[in-house]
Formats: structure tokens, sequence, C-alpha cells
């Protein structure tokens, strides 16, 4: 039944929908979306040359998989972190982004068809002004790369960095005299549909220096023990598989230092107590420290101009 009415209305929108014969497509390649798993994908359409609307889709497919792509009422916001609830999710496009001419877009949604390079877009949408829009662009795409490309690559794209020494919760499990660094690293990867969290406490010798590589301790249950590099790992999925976070159990990661002031490529290869192996790295996209003892960079202008973005950081 849902079906039927799937398709009584998606014809009564084709009937319905202004089909414009001097419109032009041009669909942009900006990359992938901070969360790493779904494109960021910006298209701009244009009526006798003039632009008359532009969408920023999400997708799985760079080139715009076909399908409806339905509006989420929700601020792109100024992190690249999922954990808040927010989520990239696949055929969509957000708030304060999408416009028609100089309105935003504040719901609605767009059919998209593709066949090779020939696309249909079946635009239902109302803007800030109440006023709805329903109309037809198709014909070949142009593909041109956005002019600020996205730098995320690798699987994992966020990784924050924390230092732990300040922690009196994690420095009590400490010896009194240990004079090293104890370090707090998270990756994620995906979103709250479908993505991880690799949270991973370490203990390295130099206190200033997080850098190297280290083992999994299948055995870390947040106690220090002596020649140990790791005392507490878990891997948490999105969505649940099982009514615990599972363990790492086994693998290496490695914290290398590309360049300055503060860019690491993260490489991991470690495998959980539920048997998934986990390979990847984080080499790009957004780093973040903690406000403690290391120094916090976020190369946050790598955000696309398309979105509204007041903070500024130093």
């Amino acid at each position: 039944m849902k079906k039927i009415i799937f398709y009584i209305t998606f014809l009564l929108i084709c009937i319905s929908c202004k089909n414009n014969d001097n419109s032009e497509i041009t669909l942009y390649y900006y990359g992938r979306s901070p969360i790493g798993t779904t494109f960021e994908v910006p298209v701009r359409f244009y009526e006798n040359g003039k632009e008359k609307a532009f969408f920023v889709f999400y997708s799985s497919d760079q080139n715009l998989e076909s399908g409806v792509y339905e509006y989420n009422d929700t601020v792109y916001p100024p992190s690249f972190y999922w954990g808040i609830g927010f989520c990239y999710a696949n055929k969509t496009f957000y708030k304060e982004v999408s416009k028609w001419e100089s309105n935003y877009i504040t719901g609605g949604n767009v059919n998209i068809t593709r066949n090779g390079e020939q696309y249909t877009f079946l635009i239902d949408v109302t803007d800030n002004k109440g006023e709805k829009h329903i109309e037809k662009f198709e014909g070949k795409a142009k593909k041109e790369s956005y002019h600020q490309q996205s730098i995320v690559k690798g699987e994992f794209s966020t990784a924050d960095i924390e230092n732990c020494m300040v922690e009196t919760h994690f420095t009590s499990r400490l010896p009194a005299d240990y004079s090293g660094g104890m370090t707090w690293l998270y990756l994620e990867s995906g979103d709250v549909l479908n993505g991880k969290r690799i949270n991973i406490i370490f203990l390295h010798s130099n206190a200033n220096d997080f850098t190297g590589t280290y083992s999994v301790d299948a055995n870390a249950n947040g106690s220090y023990r002596e020649g140990k590099d790791m005392i507490q790992n878990i891997v948490e999925l999105y969505p649940k598989r099982s009514q615990y976070d599972p363990k790492l159990i086994s693998g290496t990661f490695t914290i290398s230092k590309v360049d300055k002031p503060w860019h690491f490529k993260i490489d991991v290869d470690v495998v959980d107590d539920l048997g998934d192996i986990i390979q990847g790295s984080f080499d790009g996209g957004q780093i973040t420290f903690s406000d403690y003892d290391y120094a916090r960079y976020g190369n946050w202008n790598n955000v696309p101009d398309y979105y509204y973005f007041p903070y500024v950081v130093e």
C-alpha cells in the first residue's frame, strides 16, 4: 500500500512539475563528508543562464545515486563529531545550506534519477518564506570540482587526542613516581546509523610525545600494569551489535607526525573480541586536541564555504 501511495505521489509531482527546457545542471565534486562514509555533492541548477537553486546532497555515491533525498531539519554543526546525535545520513540535505534563489529550503524532498550522465531532479520543497517550489530539471549534468576540496582521507574521518595526566580519575591509577605521559585517543568512522568509535587510553615514556607504535593489551581493564602500553580500549559500534562495547584484543596502532603545527597520521590494524578486523588510517580532515597541555589545533577552515560557520579558530 505504501508503494502505491508513493508512486501516485511521484506521478502527481511529475505532472505538476514545471519542466525547465532551458535548464542547466552543474554537479560538483567536493569529497567525502567529515564522517567519511558519505559524499558531499553540491549541485547548482540554472534557468536561462541564471542560478535558480543550490543544493548540497549527501550520498554514498559521489555522482549521486538514484532515490528520494529528504530534507533534514538539522543545522550542519561546527564540529566533526557525530556522537552528539547528528548524522550525515545518506540521501539527505540539511538546514541552512540548500537554497532556492536567495531563500533557504526548510522542507521537502528531491527525487533523483540517474542514468549514466543523464539526470532528472524532481524538486518538491518549501523555502523560509513559505513558498512552495515544484520543478523538474533534467539533462546531462556538467561535472566540475568544487574550488575548495575535502581533504578527508582514509577510513577514519575524525581524530581527537587528549592529555589524561591532568585528569585525577586516570592519574590516580598510576604509580606516584610515574614520569611518562598518558593520552586518550579517539578515532571515528561512519555515523550514528552505521559507524564505529575507537577509544584508546595508552601510556608513553615521553610525557610530551605521544607518537610511536603501540600494541593492544587484551587484558586492559582500566588498571595500570607494569610494562603495558594500554590501560583501556573500547570500540563503540553503531548500531549496537551486542549488549556491551567490544574490546580490542590484538593488533597495533601508530601515531606519526607529518608536519607542523599539528598534523598527525594515525594507522590502525586491530581486532576486537567480536572478531571484527579494523584496519584504516586517519590522514587529513580535522584533528582536535584537548585544552590541557597539548596545543589545540583544529583545521576547521576545511569546512566548505557553503556552510554557515561563525567560529574562528586561531
